[in-house]
């Protein structure tokens, strides 16, 4: 039996795709959630084989969601009621899509897609559709992380630094510090560089965030709640340029 997972936060949106599912009588399994991070708790418990996920949501987007899941194991369809940038990506990596407003038909056509596209080809897409979002500057507002063992949304703009130690990557606010599953290396082309600058192999800087720099033979920067962390030397004058900007 398929298990369906419907994202969306508009109720007739996720009853609309659920009556069609009914009505193709094939005994679906259908869940829904009404936002991203209720979408990444069931993709994580559930495992669904089909997920149909909305772009435009609040909190958690679309796009949000797909950069955090550490790998993409079911068929997407991705829903969209403009964003015609998002149109054009889903196109070139052979992703289907469904155009807000759709119908049945058009519905049908995406469904069928996914009993004859094998996942290892989708997991290759998303990989490409990733390298997209950063080609046309949409980046992360959001980020997912773990306190115990519920996940937690904190807003990227929130993020005084990441930084990395011991294989491990880091994420620090100004009231904790998170365990993050993604390599700083991956991690710095998702975020906004007019705000975040990878400084080091170590470190990636809210640029927004520096209270000072202390100039030596090991520059570093002091952030805003205190942390000194340490500039490369290839990246010193980048740093001097932006803070004097500032």
């Amino acid at each position: 039996m398929n298990k369906v997972l419907i994202v969306d936060d508009e109720v007739l949106a996720r009853k609309k795709i659920r009556r069609f599912l009914e009505e193709k009588n094939q005994g679906y399994e259908i869940l829904e959630a009404e936002n991203g991070l209720q979408a990444m708790e069931m993709i994580e418990a559930q495992k669904p084989n089909i997920v149909f996920l909305d772009i435009e949501m609040p909190e958690m987007n679309g796009m949000d969601l797909i950069s955090a899941l550490p790998s993409i194991n079911f068929h997407l369809i991705f829903q969209t009621a403009y964003s015609e940038y998002a149109v054009s990506a889903f196109e070139k990596n052979a992703i289907d899509y469904l155009l807000k407003p759709y119908n049945q038909e058009r519905f049908n056509q995406a469904l069928e897609k996914c009993t004859h596209k094998p996942n290892q080809q989708l997991v290759t897409d998303i990989d490409h559709l990733k390298e997209d979002f950063a080609k046309k500057n949409i980046y992360l507002n959001k980020l997912v992380v773990k306190r115990g063992t519920k996940n937690t949304l904190i807003n990227v703009e929130d993020v005084i630094y990441f930084r990395s130690e011991n294989h491990y990557s880091y994420i620090c606010t100004e009231h904790f510090e998170y365990i993050y599953n993604e390599p700083l290396k991956d991690l710095v082309n998702k975020l906004d560089p007019k705000v975040f600058r990878q400084v080091h192999r170590n470190a990636i800087l809210n640029m927004n965030r520096i209270k000072e720099v202390i100039e030596g033979d090991n520059m570093s920067a002091v952030m805003t709640n205190g942390q000194k962390l340490q500039i490369s030397r290839s990246n010193r004058k980048m740093v001097k340029d932006i803070v004097l900007r500032q």
